[in-house]
């Protein structure tokens, strides 16, 4: 990491370290020093003086990994999952040196990444890859590791920059003279690296003129981490005025959300004033709109103002919003503000889900209770939770239920294309796709509103209300309710050819397996493709579900221990998903002599269930689904991976592409060779969710939903009443297997069930 010994070297939102001690965000610039708010160590801002010669301060370049502790702290932790030796060449680098396992553990946890049973387990799988196979990049001698000798062989100083580690890019750039820094700047912005852009933006004294508009352009595309650097980095107030000109803007709001998402929480109150100060005093909606996003409120903002804004001509403008938005919290003063549309607040976070559709349906009840209906279009939001519905319309109760939760369903996935292009199936199909860590119990509320049969919809905005806060309470509950281990599963199945393939003499592509040991249970369910011409679909499925029971019987005993952690339990997941990939891949080659030109690889999609206790651990690739069936509906937990997904995924992130087949192409599966014809798992979902009492969980291939019932609705009724209705989870099975026999049977059909219970 690069020492600076003056204040010319440091910004305002700089990550410093110090003595590899301590290491924090700088929030002042000061003659006689900075003012650090310390993540590790005091955790406290203080004034620190630059030219301390025993122990200079030393910046963490954007992407290394002091810098990524303190802006992007979850998605480290994650890393240690997804990318280990990753996290481990991050870990090497800002160390300078080689280091023992122990060694970079303990740093780690002391910078409150993980604790520390998930450093060891994090630990023993970058030593078991270093171990499995020789890395470029790590050298270790079965003692320390360090980081291997690289040359630059490149002849591209662009590219050699770009592909650099945060250390070497520092190497690089002090090697460069002031016309070779404009041109890596230029080339940074041009490959789209987001890491590399903002580590050559804070390394440039200034942004050079000709590349501003650029560095504007791509931030204006939705690169929140580049337009969070800029914005603490750039001076030039033109760049406010652009991301403040941006909140003005329905569709770019997400993405000024996601710029101060990036910003560390010490300097999101200078960021928000600063882009009010650039907001022109007409656009009192955006001015309305930034000044939400304060986290701590306009009190404490209004507070701040004189040293955050210092001779700013645009102060008092600033103040008047400030004091304005205050007085109407407080109902000091009237409003002046007018309450923004319900629609202008997408996207709202899934945590909004319950206060936000609570407050609609209270005012549907009201609206009912006085004999009228409608006005869910034209419906504003007003602080902090309630709603102003439109003007009465030709309507029923039971239609403005349905109209209000699929308007709340579009506004928390952020957008979608209009004119009926997205159906309310593919809502309730998707949904746990493009949202993460939806509550179970309401989306069993979502479902029951979205049905087509209105005798099945909430009756009315009162019964809604009922509905949604019943579900909070379970969801409130699940969230807070302690580990209870002393858990045992019981579990029922069945499997079916199908009838129609029965009668073509086709085979079962099906399969799946379940085990249990103490508090921990294993299900999986894999269906095999079967369009395969290398290998076929049961041997890939078969592969799967034999990489399962080799790796339980290796993991087994770890999973037992109560010390056991969602870092491990995901960790046991992906080492199944990744072993069997490599095995499906590897068999598939075999089948073919090698030569997999002119053949379609065998491959299978999977759902995984992993329960500890009662803690409910998911991993899919494919249109496999999990429901979660309780006492307040059927929620599916999973989303399916084919390209309507992908479709919708490119809606929601605001770059539509075209859908040109009916979408129900996978593009998640196990078997899958990347372009060099090497194994390649794809994406797996993942998803942690606690069982309560009363709870089943089902398993099952698309052969199920796709035959015994039209909609996704009716495949909820169907779970509901076969779980309530059947004397054992055996018998359950049965029956669901029996509908999608009478509804066709038209494709293989495998269902798991499984239900907790107390240890006696």
């Amino acid at each position: 990491m690069p020492s600076v010994r003056s204040n010319a070297a440091l910004r305002i939102g700089d990550v410093v370290v110090h003595g590899h001690q301590s290491f924090g965000v700088i929030t002042e610039l000061r003659d006689d020093g900075i003012e650090v708010n310390w993540i590790r160590d005091t955790g406290q801002p203080v004034r620190f003086p630059v030219d301390d010669s025993d122990e200079p301060l030393e910046i963490a370049l954007p992407g290394s990994f002091f810098a990524r502790v303190a802006t992007q702290p979850n998605r480290l932790s994650q890393d240690l999952i997804r990318r280990p030796t990753e996290v481990a060449e991050l870990l090497l680098d800002a160390s300078a040196g080689p280091a023992t396992g122990a060694d970079l553990q303990r740093t780690l946890v002391d910078c409150s990444i993980c604790g520390s049973n998930d450093a060891d387990t994090w630990w023993n799988q970058v030593r078991k890859t270093l171990e499995e196979s020789a890395s470029n990049a790590l050298a270790w001698d079965g003692h320390a590791l360090a980081l291997s000798a690289t040359t630059r062989t490149e002849p591209d100083l662009g590219r050699a920059f770009v592909a650099a580690r945060p250390q070497a890019r520092w190497d690089i750039w002090e090697a460069c003279d002031a016309a070779e820094r404009n041109e890596l700047v230029e080339y940074s912005l041009q490959t789209g690296d987001s890491v590399a852009s903002t580590a050559a933006i804070r390394l440039a004294t200034d942004i050079p003129d000709a590349l501003a508009p650029r560095v504007l352009k791509r931030v204006l595309r939705g690169d929140a981490r580049l337009g969070a650097a800029t914005l603490l980095w750039v001076t030039d107030q033109s760049f406010d005025a652009a991301v403040a000109a941006a909140a003005t803007r329905r569709d770019l709001r997400p993405l000024v959300r996601r710029i101060l998402g990036h910003i560390h929480s010490s300097l999101q109150t200078r960021v928000v004033l600063r882009l009010l100060a650039a907001t022109e005093p007409e656009e009192e909606p955006a001015a309305l709109f930034l000044t939400e996003l304060l986290p701590n409120g306009p009190a404490s903002a209004l507070q701040r103002i004189d040293t955050m804004l210092p001779a700013h001509p645009g102060q008092e403008t600033v103040r008047m919003w400030l004091e304005e938005r205050l007085a109407e919290s407080t109902m000091e003063r009237p409003v002046r503000i007018a309450d923004p549309l319900l629609t202008q607040l997408a996207p709202i976070p899934i945590e909004r889900a319950f206060p936000v559709t609570l407050a609609i349906a209270r005012a549907l009840a009201r609206r009912h209770a006085e004999g009228m209906s409608g006005g869910i279009e034209g419906a504003r939001w007003r602080a902090p939770d309630e709603v102003l519905l439109g003007a009465p319309s030709a309507s029923t109760p039971r239609d403005d239920v349905r109209d209000a939760m699929r308007t709340i369903a579009d506004l928390i996935i952020g957008s979608l294309p209009r004119n009926g292009m997205v159906s309310d199936a593919d809502i309730i199909h998707h949904f746990s796709g493009l949202i993460a860590d939806v509550p179970p119990a309401w989306s069993a509320v979502l479902c029951r509103a979205l049905s087509t049969e209105a005798e099945h919809r909430p009756t009315d905005g009162l019964d809604l209300w009922r509905q949604l806060e019943r579900a909070r309470a379970t969801e409130s509950i699940r969230l807070a309710a302690p580990i209870r281990k002393r858990l045992r599963a019981t579990m029922g199945f069945d499997t079916h050819i199908g009838a129609f393939k029965a009668r073509t003499n086709q085979t079962n592509q099906d399969a799946f397996w379940m085990q249990s040991e103490g508090h921990v249970t294993l299900l999986t369910v894999a269906d095999g493709i079967s369009v395969a011409t290398a290998g076929s679909g049961d041997v890939a499925s078969s592969l799967f579900i034999q990489t399962c029971a080799q790796l339980w019987e290796s993991w087994c005993d770890r999973l037992q221990q109560p010390s056991t952690s969602e870092i491990e339990a995901r960790g046991f997941l992906d080492q199944v998903f990744e072993v069997a990939n490599r095995a499906i891949c590897a068999a598939a080659r075999r089948m073919v002599g090698g030569d997999l030109d002119r053949h379609i690889p065998m491959g299978t999609t999977a759902v995984m269930a992993l329960i500890i206790g009662d803690r409910l651990h998911l991993a899919s690739l494919g249109d496999s689904r999990a429901w979660l069936v309780g006492p307040d509906g059927a929620a599916l937990l999973t989303g399916d991976q084919n390209l309507r997904h992908e479709w919708l995924r490119s809606w929601q992130t605001r770059q539509p592409v075209d859908l040109l087949s009916d979408g129900s192409i996978l593009t998640g599966y196990l078997g899958h060779f990347h372009e060099d014809g090497s194994p390649s798992l794809l994406p797996v979902t993942h998803r942690v969710v606690s069982m309560l009492p009363g709870d089943t969980l089902v398993l099952s291939s698309d052969g199920l939903p796709d035959y015994a019932a039209e909609t996704p609705w009716e495949v909820a009724r169907l779970l509901e009443r076969n779980l309530e209705q059947a004397p054992d989870l055996h018998h359950a099975a049965r029956r669901l297997v029996d509908a999608a026999n009478r509804g066709g049977g038209g494709d293989n059909v495998t269902v798991l069930l499984a239900q907790l219970q107390v240890m006696q």
